[in-house]
């Protein structure tokens, strides 16, 4: 299990940042915890997958990955699906979620404009009522809840 207390994780969290920053990912864990599993997506995984995965699973998420479209384990998926948000908590538009996934994605606001087609002050209104809706007062929490619409993002992707 991944706790980030250890220095030897918090590197290992580092580098799996890093490398998402700079090519698709797809990470292998023996967890199945919840904390492990959204630690591992938070940091950048575009698919995840257990040790006990067959080979034709690793390949499926190889594939799928490779071609842009996330892969989650069927058994992750379940376990995240089994944590969605509780009833009350505010919902995002389609377009305020597009705005948060290019967020996660580590998109700047001109470069999420451009890929939606508006404008910049379209982008950072969208955020500004993100942000108004869940109470959101630094960049920090704003990465956060980006970093899960993409993770709810995978779980639609993967039909969960």
């Amino acid at each position: 299990m991944i706790g980030i207390h250890s220095l030897d994780n918090l590197r290992l969290l580092l580098r799996i940042h890093h490398l998402a920053g700079r090519c698709r990912l797809v990470l292998v864990s023996d967890s199945l915890a919840l904390s492990a599993t959204m630690v591992l997506l938070d940091a950048g995984a575009d698919g995840y997958l257990t040790t006990d995965a067959s080979e034709q699973a690793l390949c499926e998420a190889v594939h799928r990955v490779a071609d842009g479209r996330p892969y989650l384990a069927p058994a992750i998926a379940a376990l995240i699906a089994d944590c969605r948000a509780e009833p009350g908590t505010p919902t995002l538009t389609p377009r305020e979620a597009d705005v948060l996934r290019y967020v996660a994605a580590g998109f700047t606001h001109a470069q999420t404009a451009n890929r939606m087609g508006v404008s910049v002050a379209t982008v950072e209104t969208y955020l500004q009522r993100i942000r108004k809706k869940f109470t959101i007062d630094t960049p920090t929490h704003l990465a956060r809840l980006a970093r899960r619409a993409y993770v709810h993002h995978l779980l639609e992707q993967n039909g969960t």
